[in-house]
Parts: C-alpha cells; sequence; structure tokens
C-alpha cells in the first residue's frame, strides 16, 4: 500500500525534469536553513561582523564572481548557497553587488538550458533571506518601512498598474517577461534598500560600487575604440562606442546617470581622497559620453543636469555664469551642425529628426485608442509596425519604444502607468528637497552632495529622456529604483539624526 501511495508521488517528481527537480529540491533545501537560521542566524552575524566591514564584502565578492564564471554544476550550485547564506547573515551586503552588477544584463549566467542576468539573480536572491529575517517580527511589519513615504505608495502604484497592463497585451508573453526584469524586480530593489536598514557608511558603499560599474563600462568602451572592435559607425564614418550595451544611445542614456552624481560629489563632498576618485571617476566617464556621440546625451541630457549641480554648487554666482555659457553654447550649435553626426539635428523634413516626430505622433494615436492601461508592457513595436506607423515613416518600422519618457508611459500603461510615474518623480523631488534642508541645517556636506548628484541624475534622465527611453532598460530601470530607494535612506538618516539632536 507503501508503494502505490508513493507510485504518483515518484511520476509527478521525473515528470519535473532535471531542472524542476533540481529547483525543487533546492527550495526544500533553503526551507530547512532558513528554519535553522531563524534560530542561530543572529549569533552568526555577529560573528561575522567581528572581522569588520571588508571582510564580508570581499568574501561575496569573490563568491558572486565564482558562481558567475564557474562551469561546474556543482561549484555554481555551492556557491549560489553560499551567497545566499551571506545575504541572509547580512543582508547589506547584496546591495552593492546589484548596483553594479546593474549595467552587465547583456551579458547573462547561464543555467541549465536558459540564461539569467546577475543583477536579477542577486536581487531575488537577496529578496528572499531579507523577508526571512522579517518572519520572527511579522507581527511589526507594517512598522518596518516606518515612516511610510508616499514615494513608497507611488512605487506600489506602478507595479500595480503594470500588473493590470498583462491583461490587456496582445502579446502576452512579452510583456510578462518586462514586468518581471523592468517592473517587478527593480521595485523589489527598491524594496531592498527600503527594509534594510542602511547607515551612512553603506548607502556610499552602494554609490560607490554603483559609480564603480559605470567606470568599468566606460573603461570597457575606450577599450573597443583603442582596439577598433565592437563599435558602430555613424553618418559620415564616425566611430560610436557602446560597450556592454546594444547601442551609443543605450551607453549615453546609462552614463548620463552616473555623470552628476560623480561631478556633484567631486565638487561637494568634504572628503578629499573621495573627491579625488569621484573626479577621476567623472573624467573617465565624461569622456565616454563624449564618444558616445549620443544627441541626446551631449546636447540636452549631461549639460542640463550638470547645470544643476553647478547651480548648488556655486548659487546666484552660478546662474550668471550659466546664462553666459548657455548663449556660447547656443553659438557652437552653428559649427556643430555641420559634423556628419549632427547635420540633420534641426532638419524636419527627412533623417533622425524627421522620423522622431512622425513616431511621436503615433504613439499618441495609439495612447489615444488605448488610453486607461496602453497596449501592455513591451508591446509597443508589434502595436506601432502593425497598426500606428506612418506612411512617412516607413523606414523604422521596428522601433520598440516612443523615444520619450512620457510618451512610453502613456502607451505601455497608459494615464494610470502616467500618473503613477509623475507620482514617482514628485514624490522623490519632494523628498529631495528635504533632504537638501536637512543635511544643509546638519552641515552633513556628504550627504548633501549625494542628494544633489541624485537630483541631477533624475533631471538627466528626464532631460535625455525626452528624445529616448528614461526607464524601459533593464539598467536604466534598475537605477531609477535605486535613486527613489537611495533618496528614502538620506531621508531616513536625517531624521534619525534630528531626532538625537
Amino acid at each position: 500500500s507503501h508503494s502505490a501511495q508513493a507510485s504518483p508521488l515518484l511520476t509527478s517528481f521525473a515528470r519535473l525534469g532535471d531542472l524542476g527537480q533540481t529547483t525543487l529540491a533546492a527550495l526544500v533545501s533553503l526551507f530547512l536553513w532558513a528554519s535553522a537560521w531563524l534560530t542561530w542566524g543572529s549569533d552568526a552575524a555577529q560573528a561575522i561582523r567581528k572581522y569588520g566591514d571588508a571582510a564580508p564584502l570581499i568574501l561575496t565578492i569573490l563568491t558572486a564572481g565564482l558562481f558567475y564564471y564557474s562551469p561546474f554544476l556543482l561549484l555554481t550550485l555551492a556557491s549560489l548557497a553560499a551567497l545566499f547564506i551571506l545575504f541572509y547573515l547580512l543582508p547589506g551586503l547584496a546591495l552593492p553587488l546589484i548596483a553594479f552588477a546593474a549595467p552587465f544584463y547583456l551579458l547573462p549566467r547561464p543555467l541549465w538550458d536558459r540564461a539569467f542576468a546577475m543583477v536579477e539573480i542577486l536581487t531575488l536572491l537577496a529578496v528572499v533571506p531579507a523577508i526571512l529575517r522579517l518572519v520572527p517580527t511579522l507581527r511589526v511589519l507594517p512598522f518596518s518601512l516606518s515612516p511610510f513615504l508616499p514615494l513608497d505608495l507611488s512605487v506600489l502604484a506602478f507595479v500595480a498598474v503594470s500588473a493590470a497592463s498583462l491583461f490587456v497585451a496582445e502579446v502576452r508573453g512579452v510583456a510578462i517577461r518586462e514586468f518581471r526584469v523592468i517592473v517587478l524586480e527593480p521595485a523589489l530593489f527598491y524594496l531592498l534598500l527600503r527594509i534594510i536598514p542602511l547607515d551612512e557608511k553603506q548607502i556610499w558603499r552602494i554609490v560607490d560600487f554603483f559609480l564603480l560599474g559605470a567606470v568599468v563600462v566606460a573603461a570597457i568602451g575606450l577599450g573597443n575604440l583603442i582596439t577598433g572592435t565592437n563599435l558602430i559607425t555613424a553618418e559620415g564614418g564616425v566611430a560610436r562606442i557602446r560597450s556592454v550595451f546594444g547601442s551609443p544611445n543605450n551607453l549615453g542614456l546609462f552614463l548620463g546617470r552616473a555623470l552628476p552624481i560623480s561631478v556633484a560629489v567631486a565638487l561637494m563632498s568634504r572628503h578629499r581622497a573621495r573627491r579625488a576618485l569621484y573626479a577621476l571617476a567623472a573624467l573617465v566617464i565624461g569622456i565616454a559620453i563624449i564618444l558616445t556621440f549620443s544627441k541626446g546625451a551631449l546636447l540636452l541630457g549631461v549639460p542640463i543636469s550638470l547645470s544643476v549641480v553647478i547651480i548648488f554648487w556655486g548659487g546666484r554666482r552660478a546662474v550668471a555664469a550659466l546664462a553666459g555659457l548657455a548663449a556660447v553654447g547656443g553659438l557652437t550649435l552653428i559649427p556643430l551642425s555641420r559634423h556628419p553626426r549632427f547635420a540633420d539635428l534641426l532638419n524636419l523634413s527627412s533623417g533622425t529628426s524627421f522620423i522622431r516626430i512622425q513616431l511621436w505622433r503615433s504613439a499618441l494615436k495609439m495612447f489615444a485608442d488605448h488610453p486607461i492601461l496602453g497596449v501592455g508592457l513591451d508591446n509597443f513595436l508589434y502595436a506601432y509596425r502593425g497598426k500606428y506607423i506612418l506612411p512617412e515613416a516607413w523606414e523604422e518600422p521596428n522601433l520598440p519604444h516612443a523615444h520619450n519618457i512620457f510618451l512610453d508611459a502613456l502607451t505601455r500603461l497608459g494615464v494610470l502607468g502616467f500618473a503613477a510615474l509623475v507620482a514617482m518623480l514628485v514624490s522623490f523631488f519632494m523628498v529631495g528637497a528635504d533632504c537638501i534642508r536637512e543635511t544643509t541645517r546638519q552641515a552633513n556636506r556628504d550627504l548633501r552632495a549625494l542628494t544633489i548628484g541624485l537630483i541631477a541624475s533624475m533631471v538627466n534622465m528626464l532631460a535625455h529622456g525626452l528624445v529616448d527611453t528614461g526607464y524601459w532598460f533593464v539598467d536604466l530601470a534598475f537605477v531609477f529604483m535605486m535613486a527613489l530607494g537611495l533618496m528614502a535612506a538620506i531621508h531616513k538618516t536625517c531624521q534619525v539624526r534630528f531626532a538625537k539632536t
């Protein structure tokens, strides 16, 4: 009788295949480990902390590297389990690695017959232990995010609207994937930044690793230019770097988020070593942005975001200086218009600018036909080339997004998604204004510089996003949520200091 009862279970287990059986075994193992860690995890964490901050971080980096490069399945699974344990014992270790890994999503880690980006593996691997650590205190879970911010509710609304849009998407498979990798997982990163207690040192560690990732990406692009590999040849034979991304514009979008942070800290931090390192990072990143020849980055994102930094740095005198620079910049557009890459910038009857205007017209029509929830996540391409492309734009039918941050939201998620995006942005700048006031009052020059850098980085997203995407790539989504989470962490740090005083 026992064998008869076990037979269906064995049959069902066999039907799972190698991947399913391994996954089930891993989940059962993790559950058993978790139940034990709830009793001894805090003691083990205290023991690890005796070695300082550097040793656990180095161990985590080596383990993550072993997982990524290991050619052996057992070693891969063992390093994955080790990462899980480390993230359970010290949850803050995961956050810098996620920030570093964000731009490398096109270099995934193969697992069985599929491949996953390290940024999503690290995020999901960090969320489970972070939640497990809350199990003993579930009664006070509603207060773990205390004080609640409008930012939290706006992120939740964005995720909810994105989930609802799955039901209206015509091509649901790609919509589900985009929801997972560009909405849910970045939102989980924001959740981690909110539920894991972060002190000032840990906040800086996340920023340091984010900028380190940006410098590595920039250096790869510069190396490609030296070796003459992985380049894009644009108008007039101009060589454009793209580094680890699919296009130079994507590289300009990502590095444009990092540059204002590095410049703000280099100008305004009180730590000489940090200023020097961030200035060096800004130099490498800035050179790489120039070599992308990205119009949106060079003409909108970079100058506008750096203007924000300079205004905060120099005050009223900076405003006058920037007005003069703006006049000079306007004059430089005249010779710049002769450059092959920028020659058709103001040509509205043909070329890139003409196609962009036709695309925006199509996007507005698409939104008018789907006003509430849009056409669904990642469904713009199919709707555009299937119905909404204008005859004048027939040369470029394979455009996956509206090339405008607000039209992207309206077409993908409708007016509800647009409202959620605006709510996140407004909440971010409101919290940022509070942080500026508090860090100024508390004379915390470092966090004030970081706050200004984050604000300028978000301005870069908005400025460059007027002519390109602002959010809908994996790296941009994670950086966006990181900016929201870091601003909330700075706000909380300022409140704790205020309470102590």
